[in-house]
């Protein structure tokens, strides 16, 4: 896994993004970080450059016009980049240890998985969410396994030069979920001592998964950038709601 840094463009953000799609490395033991480029149209034009989408699950995926005005779309990772992403580093110091091979477990899974994105991040950037529409990932039981595995819950990450990274997971309530759905919904907070100047200090995840009957799984992530900066609970509720509905169309 490699850190990467932040940086900003009049027209070109680059975010580090922890998580995406991939929380459950954050919850379990490492830190993904994944950088998403958000090109205000870029994303959208790309779209409408095909008439046949690529996933005959893409046009379940939420839009921009299911955020709040003002949201810009980026782009979201592959099953390939975020399975690389979330395999464990030799280099890098994990306690407790034992949950590398969780870590590693769950790279594999979601290098056979096949999914779906799209990206949206708030006008100020402070906080930025993805959503997957993904087939062939954990069932639920595996899942909460791996996302609440006892020894994880607390863990941290010695990145040497990239800071020393210490996650706490929890999970949040569930709102009520249509008939055959199961949900689950966990909360991380990362904190980072002695991160380089150019990357936050602090950072909280939202991740949300709902299993369809039709054996889709919907993801929807957010993440909040900075002390002072959370993510809308209520929001990300809606959002997830709206993505469990149109993905069950």
């Amino acid at each position: 896994m490699q850190l990467a840094p932040s940086g900003t463009q009049a027209t070109n953000r680059t975010r580090t993004y922890i998580g995406a799609a991939v929380a459950l490395i954050i919850v379990v033991a490492i830190i993904v970080v994944i950088a998403i480029t958000f090109k205000p149209g870029h994303a959208a034009s790309q779209a409408a450059s095909s008439s046949t989408p690529a996933n005959p699950d893409q046009p379940l995926l939420l839009t921009l016009n299911d955020f709040p005005d003002g949201y810009v779309e980026g782009s979201a990772g592959t099953s390939a980049e975020l399975a690389k992403a979330q395999r464990t580093e030799v280099w890098y110091t994990y306690e407790p240890k034992a949950c590398t091979p969780v870590l590693d477990a769950r790279a594999d899974r979601t290098d056979h998985t096949t999914r779906v994105g799209f990206a949206a991040q708030e006008p100020n950037a402070n906080t930025a969410y993805t959503q997957y529409l993904v087939r062939n990932d954990y069932n639920p039981q595996q899942m909460r396994d791996a996302i609440l595995y006892p020894q994880c819950l607390t863990r941290t990450i010695d990145a040497h030069r990239d800071g020393f990274y210490t996650i706490r997971t929890t999970e949040l309530p569930t709102p009520s979920s249509p008939s055959g759905t199961e949900t689950l919904i966990v909360k991380s907070i990362v904190d980072i001592a002695n991160s380089p100047a150019d990357t936050t200090d602090h950072r909280e995840n939202v991740n949300g998964y709902a299993w369809l009957p039709t054996g889709l799984l919907v993801s929807l992530n957010a993440e909040a950038d900075g002390r002072g900066n959370s993510v809308d609970i209520n929001q990300f509720n809606d959002l997830l709601a709206k993505a469990t509905e149109k993905a069950s169309r």
